[in-house]
C-alpha cells in the first residue's frame, strides 16, 4: 500500500500487488481509502478497476488523487474516492507508463536549468518504458512528448550548488539555477565529506568540491587502482 498523510487525513492506496523474493505479482484488489489520522475513523474505502493490473504509482495534486497504471491514468475525488476521469494511453506507441517524474528532473528553460515538474505545476509529466516523457494536462490529454535523454537528473547539492547529470557529464548550477561549471564526471559519483569520487577507466578520481568556482574545477588527486 501507498500511504499519504495530508493535514489530518491519512490516505491509503492499495496497489493490488505483492512482492515475493523480489518478484512483483498481482494480489488482491486495489482500493482507495481515507482515515482520520487522529481517531482512525474511516472516511471512505472504494475499490478501483483493476483490469489494467496493479497500481504503479499515485499522488495527490490539486485536491485530486491521481492513479497511474501501466496503460492509463485515473483521477479520483479526494473527498470520497469516486472516479472522476480515466484516460488510456497507447502503450505500443509510447511504451508502458512507469511513473510520474520527480522534482529532480531538470531541463534548460531560457538560460537556466529548472525542475520540470516544479516549473509547470499546471500539468503532469510521466515517463515511459520507451524513454519518453509525456506532458499531460489535467484532462489527461497528451500535450507534448519528449525524449528522456534531453533532461538532466539532480543528484547532489553542496554549499548552495546543485549537480545535474546526463550521460557521463555533470552540470553545476548555483542557487539561481545558472551554470557554474561543467565537469566530465558521471552521475554515479559518490560524495564523502567535501570530496566527490568516481572511477574513470583504471583510476579513482577525487574532486575537492570546495574548489568548484565559475573559473575552474580543481582535481585534487588521482589514485591508480
Amino acid at each position: 500500500s501507498i500511504i499519504i498523510l495530508m493535514d489530518s487525513i491519512l490516505f491509503m492506496i492499495n496497489t493490488g500487488s505483492a512482492n515475493l523474493n523480489n518478484a512483483i505479482f498481482k494480489e488482491g484488489k486495489p482500493y482507495l481509502a481515507a482515515f482520520n489520522a487522529k481517531t482512525g475513523k474511516k472516511i471512505f474505502l472504494n475499490t478501483v478497476d483493476d483490469k489494467s493490473g496493479k497500481i504503479i504509482e499515485s499522488r495527490i495534486k490539486k485536491g485530486e488523487i491521481l492513479i497511474l497504471y501501466k496503460d492509463k491514468i485515473a483521477k479520483c475525488s479526494i473527498n470520497n474516492g469516486s472516479l472522476i476521469l480515466e484516460k488510456s494511453f497507447e502503450t505500443g506507441k509510447y511504451g508502458e507508463l512507469l511513473g510520474f517524474i520527480s522534482s529532480r528532473v531538470f531541463t534548460k528553460i531560457d538560460s537556466t536549468y529548472k525542475s520540470l515538474a516544479l516549473s509547470d505545476s499546471a500539468n503532469h509529466y510521466v515517463y515511459t518504458k520507451k524513454n519518453k516523457i509525456l506532458q499531460v494536462n489535467n484532462e489527461m490529454s497528451i500535450l507534448n512528448e519528449f525524449d528522456s535523454n534531453q533532461f538532466y537528473r539532480f543528484y547532489l547539492s553542496f554549499n548552495k550548488l546543485g549537480f545535474l547529470t546526463k550521460d557521463s557529464a555533470t552540470i553545476v548550477i548555483d542557487k539561481n539555477n545558472a551554470i557554474v561549471a561543467k565537469i566530465d564526471i558521471p552521475g554515479r559519483a559518490s560524495k564523502i565529506g567535501n570530496n566527490l569520487y568516481f572511477v574513470q577507466e583504471k583510476s579513482v578520481i577525487e574532486i575537492d568540491l570546495k574548489e568548484i568556482t565559475k573559473e575552474n574545477i580543481l582535481v585534487h588527486s588521482e589514485a591508480k587502482k
